[in-house]
C-alpha cells in the first residue's frame, strides 16, 4: 500500500494545544504535511497520527461541497498531491468517521487503471479513502 498524506478534523471547537490549521463550519482542520517535514503515512498509521493529537481528532470528513472545494484548494496551493481522509468502506457502502454514509460523492473519472472510481483495483480489497489533487489524469484513447 503507498503511503499518503492526510487531513484531521474534529467535530468540536476545542483544541489543546491547538493544533488547527484552519476553522470552518464547527469543524477544526490539521494538516498534516504542515507540521511533520511532508511525513508520509499508510492509512492506519494515519488514523493514529489523528488520535495522537488528543481531542478527538480523526480522519476528515467531507460532507459538503463547500468542504470539498475548501479542502481540494488548500492540497492545491499546497501543492499535496494526495490526502488521506477518514473515509472507509463496510460492506458496499462507504462512511464517514462521524458514521454519516455519504452520497453523491465526486468520484475520480478515473483511476490508475484507467477505470471510474471506486475501481476495486486492489482486487475488492480497497477499504480507505484519499482525495487526490489530478494525481491521475484522465486518459483519452483518441489523444
Amino acid at each position: 500500500m503507498k503511503a499518503l498524506l492526510f487531513l484531521t478534523v474534529v467535530a468540536v471547537a476545542i483544541s489543546q494545544p491547538n493544533w488547527a490549521d484552519l476553522r470552518f463550519g464547527g469543524s477544526e482542520y490539521h494538516f498534516s504535511w504542515r507540521h511533520d517535514g511532508d511525513q508520509k503515512y499508510p492509512w492506519g498509521a494515519a488514523n493514529r497520527y489523528c488520535a495522537s493529537l488528543g481531542y478527538g481528532w480523526q480522519g476528515v470528513s467531507i460532507e459538503s461541497y463547500l468542504e470539498d472545494r475548501i479542502i481540494a484548494n488548500i492540497i492545491a496551493q499546497d501543492e499535496v498531491k494526495y490526502i488521506w481522509t477518514g473515509g472507509y468502506r463496510n460492506g458496499y457502502q462507504w462512511y464517514w468517521p462521524s458514521g454519516l454514509p455519504f452520497y453523491g460523492i465526486n468520484w475520480s473519472h478515473t483511476g490508475a487503471n484507467g477505470y471510474p472510481q471506486p475501481d476495486n483495483r486492489e482486487d475488492g480489497r480497497e477499504f480507505c479513502l484519499a482525495v487526490l489533487n489530478n494525481f491521475l489524469q484522465r486518459r483519452d484513447p483518441l489523444a
